[in-house]
């Protein structure tokens, strides 16, 4: 997976320099057009497999074993959620003019319809219709915002976001369930290649992550079956995150961008008391 990505990264670059690239950049196109015709016939068909991985994972399983997998659920829940509406709206009110408040109150209707739908990318204009709602709420709102609204939330949506690069979690979360603790030097290949498997979807990032660790690719089974309800949660922070590095780029180009020392330090220590806390009394629940 990482050497895909930088491979496709290398080869953009070089292809934006060579004269005459139009037709080959017209046939990806195409080709594109094309995969999302298979993506569709693939969306309805995978009901059908997710239910046959669950039970065929249900009627091999235990219920002692199926109840470990709260573990990865709750842990995932509760990170997310807080960085979604704790972490990412007040690092942002910390170097913006915008408060915590229309931070979080502006995109509530538009992130209750992502989590329902479990699609970004189809409530991609109303989230650029949130950014620009929230510089006018503030009087701020010109062209120029307009048109980075526009621009930079597309640009910004198929890089690595938090939701996908948190989910990577299930990679510790399936050594310790199969009885295996990860060693530093395990630690330090799995952040490595998470970074650049972020890129691609879970679906396959986490495979290419198991299979480095030197962990059964069966336990694969779990996650899949567990994306029925992860992959609400996901698209939620990806969308909080997606929302968040577009009104702090467009400040950035406005000459919005100022620090408030005050209010950083205050999101530094809520974040570390409210990640502390949640952790904390996980770790006594799953233990009891």
């Amino acid at each position: 997976v990482p050497a895909v990505v930088l491979f496709s990264i290398l080869l953009g670059v070089g292809v934006s320099g060579v004269p005459g690239n139009r037709g080959f950049l017209d046939a990806l196109v195409v080709l594109e057009a094309a995969l999302n015709r298979i993506n569709k016939i693939v969306i309805k068909l995978t009901p059908m497999g997710v239910f046959a991985i669950a039970a065929g994972t249900a009627g091999s399983i235990s219920v002692t074993e199926l109840s470990r997998l709260q573990a990865y659920l709750i842990t995932y829940t509760v990170v997310a959620t807080v960085l979604s509406f704790i972490v990412l709206p007040m690092f942002v009110s910390a170097v913006t003019p915008f408060r915590y408040r229309d931070l979080v109150a502006v995109p509530k209707d538009t992130l209750i319809m992502i989590f329902a739908t479990a699609k970004i990318i189809v409530l991609m204009p109303q989230l650029v219709a949130n950014v620009k709602d929230l510089f006018r709420r503030y009087e701020l709102e010109d062209e120029k915002v307009k048109s980075g609204a526009e621009v930079l939330l597309p640009l910004a949506y198929p890089f690595p976001n938090l939701g996908t690069y948190t989910i990577l979690m299930f990679v510790p979360f399936a050594a310790w369930y199969m009885g295996r603790s990860l060693d530093f030097s395990d630690q330090l290949i799995f952040q490595g290649a998470s970074l650049l498997s972020s890129f691609v979807a879970p679906i396959i990032g986490i495979p290419f992550l198991l299979d480095i660790l030197r962990l059964p690719a069966d336990v694969m089974d779990l996650f899949v079956m567990s994306t029925v309800y992860t992959d609400r949660i996901r698209v939620v922070l990806g969308a909080v995150h997606l929302f968040s590095l577009t009104i702090v780029a467009i400040c950035i180009s406005r000459g919005l961008f100022v620090v408030q020392w005050r209010r950083l330090l205050q999101a530094v220590v809520a974040t570390l008391l409210v990640l502390g806390f949640c952790l904390f009394s996980i770790h006594k629940f799953l233990d009891r």
